[in-house]
């Protein structure tokens, strides 16, 4: 875990756009390797790359307001496992709680729930300052693929970061009935971006 930084006007700001009752947009965590994070490579914007590294502050503000203080992630056990401009992975640890009426499938809700966030936040990285900024869901489309039995990883990655609205690649993996891990849900998220 990432120590907490000392709060700034910027993460002040930014901390209260979290808590401040609208659907939780954006957060981040000290980039630790992505290694094993499978899939395709979307495509991101040559600008994100040319970003300087992610502030420290931002990455540790951002983890502990999802993963402490954030109501309804943190009651999932929502965690930032790593992250860098314009992609993140969120993980949310298998609970019976979280499961449909058969006690064994993980409630879709709860992977779109971890797209939405991993999508915005991805979007946010790539802003020079995250702190002095958010970001809002403008659409969301969830494709479920199998059933989810295990802990849920979602992987956000950015396809375009424009002015105004940002669009993101977004999947979840999680073990199957069959025993594998695989895909379970994937979709595409487009985000209001508020500088």
């Amino acid at each position: 875990m990432v120590p907490s930084a000392s709060p700034t006007a910027d993460t002040v700001a930014f901390e209260s756009s979290i808590r401040g009752g609208e659907q939780p947009t954006v957060g981040c965590r000290r980039f630790r390797g992505l290694q094993g994070i499978s899939g395709r490579r979307t495509g991101m914007d040559d600008e994100i790359e040319d970003l300087s590294p992610l502030p420290e502050e931002a990455a540790a503000m951002v983890e502990h307001a999802i993963e402490q203080e954030h109501g309804y992630l943190s009651w999932l056990g929502t965690e930032v496992t790593a992250i860098e401009r314009g992609k993140i992975v969120l993980t949310v640890p298998y609970d019976e709680k979280l499961t449909n009426s058969d006690g064994e499938t993980i409630h879709g809700g709860v992977a779109a729930t971890l797209i939405d966030t991993a999508g915005g936040i991805a979007q946010q990285t790539c802003i020079e300052n995250p702190l002095s900024s958010s970001a809002a869901t403008v659409n969301l489309n969830v494709n479920y693929l199998r059933r989810a039995t295990g802990d849920l990883r979602a992987v956000g990655e950015v396809i375009r970061h424009g002015g105004t609205i940002g669009v993101s690649d977004l999947r979840v993996e999680s073990q199957t009935p069959d025993g594998n891990v695989r895909e379970v849900v994937v979709g595409q998220g487009s985000y209001r971006l508020f500088r």
